[in-house]
């Protein structure tokens, strides 16, 4: 064994962290087994301990200079390539043909290729700006919840144009105010109408009000939130 080498100690918000990237891979694992509405439900997990990593963090700091690539690592995980690979899923029929020759499977590849593209380059992104009040675009969190919102609810060529709109306001020169203090608030009651609906789904009860009212309060939030950057 190596002597000297640096023992990396986890920290609160690590813990967080990997728990995220471990709720995206297991959502994989589901979407690539046709469980739709279970993988949706790990999403949100994921989604929430994201936000609960960044509290970690803010409150109790990091035990190494690491953190926000790790974080980002776990993002590209469950909010990158889950999405990606969901979108692809869904809408992708071996039985149409391949992408060449069909128009439905090629949207279906070109919005799956955008949101891994533009998911990853906004990372990017944010691991060279660092820490700021606000996001280089839409972050990758609120653009994953939209999709798979969508799908659930919306016409595939809907969902699909829906995508690579989503995936443009990842990497355009905007600014989207980052959710901190008294605001977890609200967008932690909107994750919890969504997961309900997904929760309620697999035990067996579909009830669509909770999605559309989770899908409508995100939109409403993806949509202002360029308009509340000025305001701040």
């Amino acid at each position: 064994m190596q002597r000297g080498a640096r023992q990396v100690k986890l920290s609160i918000a690590d813990t967080f962290t990997l728990l995220n990237a471990l709720s995206g891979f297991l959502g994989i694992t589901y979407v690539l087994d046709g469980k739709y509405h279970t993988a949706a439900l790990l999403l949100f997990a994921a989604v929430l301990f994201d936000g609960l990593d960044g509290m970690s963090y803010r409150r109790f700091g990091s035990r190494h200079s690491s953190g926000d690539k790790l974080d980002s690592i776990a993002d590209s995980i469950s909010f990158v390539i889950f999405p990606a690979i969901f979108l692809y899923s869904v809408y992708y029929d071996p039985a149409r043909g391949p992408a060449l020759v069909d128009s439905e499977n090629a949207l279906a590849v070109i919005s799956a290729f955008a949101i891994l593209f533009s998911g990853l380059y906004h990372l990017g992104l944010f691991i060279t700006h660092g820490p700021d009040t606000f996001f280089p675009g839409h972050p990758t969190p609120l653009v994953s919840v939209l999709i798979i919102e969508a799908v659930f609810i919306l016409p595939a060529k809907v969902t699909e144009t829906m995508a690579l709109v989503l995936a443009a306001s990842m990497v355009l020169p905007i600014k989207i105010p980052k959710v901190r203090g008294k605001a977890y608030l609200p967008v932690f009651v909107i994750l919890i109408i969504s997961t309900c609906y997904f929760a309620l789904y697999i035990l067996g009860t579909d009830f669509p009000p909770f999605l559309w009212l989770g899908f409508g309060a995100t939109a409403t939030y993806a949509v202002l939130s360029p308009l509340l950057a000025r305001l701040i």
